[in-house]
């Protein structure tokens, strides 16, 4: 017995052995700490985006404004959500210029129509041109003293560039008409406040408007 323990003891390779299989345990062990820190650190940042995310969804406003339009029989049609994901169309800005010079030169007898008329300017204008537009509405409602003035765009066409477009009207006044036309220039706006949409849904800003009345 004593031999072979000595023999066991003088072994080289058989210490070697030894050495790897406690090498092999402690390798293991770092090993499996790495995997549990790294899954650790994952964990964290998915929770940290997951809390991000969250916020983000909270502070949202949760409000969306719908675009509605009248028919010519009073009919109700929906056009979609007032955002920037509303298809912006030629057809659609024409529709808008329509409204605009509408709102801008009619004279209607209904006290809140009239109300609604200017305020619909101003959120569809620039605020440096404010001024000169409240004169003209002005005017507009001293020409038409008791009267009313009534509006029929004629024609709306795009110049070449697409940021100004020719408008051509209609006014009547009591037994009166007469042929008005302009170059409105305007800017598409991506950002508009939720009180805008309402009238403004697309977010054109006149920003320069010169009617001119067509003598012949």
């Amino acid at each position: 017995m004593q031999n072979n323990k000595k023999i066991k003891q003088s072994n080289v390779f058989l210490s070697h052995i030894e050495q790897d299989g406690w090498n092999d345990i402690q390798a293991y062990h770092i090993e499996n700490s790495l995997a549990w820190r790294n899954i650790a650190i994952i964990a964290i940042f998915a929770l940290v985006v997951v809390a991000l995310v969250s916020m983000y969804l909270v502070n949202q406003d949760k409000h969306k404004t719908l675009v509605y339009e009248k028919d010519s029989t009073g009919n109700i049609t929906f056009l979609g959500l007032a955002t920037k994901t509303f298809n912006i169309d030629n057809k659609v800005v024409a529709h808008q210029l329509a409204n605009f010079i509408i709102a801008l030169r009619e004279v209607p007898s209904d006290i809140a129509i009239r109300r609604r008329n200017i305020d619909t300017v101003h959120k569809m204008i620039d605020p440096k041109i404010q001024v000169g537009l409240d004169k003209m509405i002005i005017g507009q409602y001293t020409k038409a003293n008791s009267n009313q003035i009534l509006v029929d765009i004629t024609s709306i066409k795009p110049l070449q560039g697409g940021k100004s477009w020719v408008v051509n009207w209609v006014e009547h006044v009591s037994e009166l008409s007469t042929s008005w036309s302009t170059t409105v220039t305007f800017e598409l706006l991506e950002t508009v406040e939720p009180d805008v949409q309402l009238v403004n849904p697309i977010g054109l800003f006149v920003r320069d408007i010169h009617p001119t009345q067509d003598i012949n």
